[in-house]
């Protein structure tokens, strides 16, 4: 007996240094939606599952999704002061605290989302760095482009926007849209109340979103037309952070930091762009193989270039408002455009 529990102590005893030498995290990882969608599953997922399985399970991941504007918002400061590990958010939501990085969403930035991907890591490195202080960025890109997805009537022409109750996905997309009269809402995290019997009056007339998103707000195809800009380019994108806390990652051993910092930076940034590209893609072939969606339709040229010209407005109030803050606005739209161009192949 004696010989048995020894037997069995020093099997124990293995089994702990083994843990120890081979030490697991749980990382808490907030997210600003209320269930897992497609941006979510072609998007943080891979490199999620990528994390983990170069690290042989080492790092896993708890997801900590929230639901409303509001909670999105405070989520940065909760990754600052340690309630999260790691975030995956909206920087416009925060616009104030992202001021510079904001320049981004601003109508017609985006000429595709790896290229703007690429460029975001940049100019947030050279312009904005100071922004993200708090964290240790791992990740920065744009989603999909958005247009117009409207459930009852078209979009053919600035005149038509007007009296329209609409959602944007930004600040500054809902600063356009209130600049060419329509009735902006805010943006909307979770499903929109129309699948869910809302109050009429609480009900949008339509959404400005990438295809992702259109599909997952309004799945049972209410919206009946969509209108895109054509080779004008795309009438707004949103910025996204990826985030690990500073002290979080200062905690893991050397050997899963190193995994963390072989997938960040401009590369894991531009895979991210290119994944937000693929789900719009697949999104618009879905609505264009389905009648219930409605129509897929392309402004004519004219058309298009006034939305454009109408854009220069946000842009100079846009540069106003920041050079206010003692930066350098037009510096910083003019390196974002250089940037974009950089990378747009």
């Amino acid at each position: 007996m004696g010989l048995f529990k020894w037997f069995v102590a020093a099997v124990l005893a293995l089994f702990v240094m083994s843990g120890a030498g081979a030490q697991q995290v749980v990382l808490k990882l907030g997210m600003q939606i209320d269930q897992p969608d497609s941006a979510w599953a072609d998007i943080i997922k891979p490199w999620m599952d990528g994390i983990t399985a170069q690290s042989d399970g080492r790092i896993r991941f708890d997801m900590m999704p929230v639901a409303s504007v509001e909670e999105a918002a405070g989520l940065y400061v909760k990754l600052r002061d340690g309630e999260l590990d790691v975030l995956w958010a909206q920087t416009g939501l925060d616009p104030k605290r992202f001021k510079r990085t904001e320049v981004f969403e601003l109508p017609f930035m985006m000429p595709n989302p790896e290229a703007a991907s690429r460029a975001l890591w940049e100019y947030v490195e050279t312009y904005a760095v100071d922004e993200f202080k708090d964290v240790r960025l791992l990740g920065l890109h744009v989603k999909g482009a958005s247009l117009f997805h409207t459930r009852e009537r078209p979009i053919d022409s600035l005149a038509d926007l007007k009296g329209m109750r609409l959602r944007g996905g930004n600040r500054m997309t809902d600063q356009f849209l209130k600049q060419l009269g329509a009735e902006f809402m805010g943006p909307q995290l979770a499903a929109d109340p129309a699948n869910g019997q809302p109050e009429p009056e609480r009900q949008a007339d339509g959404y400005v979103c990438d295809w992702a998103s259109a599909v997952r707000l309004a799945p049972s195809g209410q919206f009946q037309f969509h209108t895109g800009f054509g080779t004008t380019g795309a009438l707004a994108t949103s910025s996204y952070m990826l985030a690990i806390n500073p002290k979080t990652y200062e905690s893991l051993p050397e050997e899963l930091r190193r995994i963390l910092d072989a997938n960040s930076g401009m590369e894991t940034s531009a895979a991210f762009g290119r994944r937000a590209q693929r789900i719009s893609s697949i999104a618009r072939d879905r609505v264009g193989a389905s009648d219930g969606y409605g129509s897929i339709r392309t402004l004519p040229l004219e058309e298009a270039q006034a939305f454009r010209k109408a854009a220069v407005k946000v842009e100079q109030a846009w540069v106003a408002e920041v050079s206010d803050k003692g930066f350098e606005g037009q510096t910083l739209l003019d390196g974002a455009r250089t940037l974009i161009k950089k990378y747009t192949r």
